[in-house]
């Protein structure tokens, strides 16, 4: 079975996964973190001097294919 929208009774593209990758970094200390969990841990630290605008969230999403982009006649 797949996941199916369905808008004013009319089917359209089914939903389309996309890989995404995040990388979360220290832009002073160029550290990458395994998570924002541990960004937020190193923020917390007293014994370190990160602060939460050090920290960068970089997203990079993979798009295989675009469902088609054009309108139907009578819209």
């Amino acid at each position: 079975m797949t996941d199916e929208v369905v808008i004013a009774g009319k089917a359209v593209e089914p939903i389309i996964d996309t890989p995404t990758k995040l990388t979360v970094t220290n832009k002073k200390t160029g550290k990458v973190y395994s998570s924002p969990e541990e960004a937020q841990a190193d923020v917390t630290d007293p014994k370190t001097g990160t602060k939460g605008e050090d920290i960068q969230q970089d997203c990079s999403i993979e798009v295989k294919s675009l469902p088609k982009l054009f309108a139907e006649k009578g819209l």
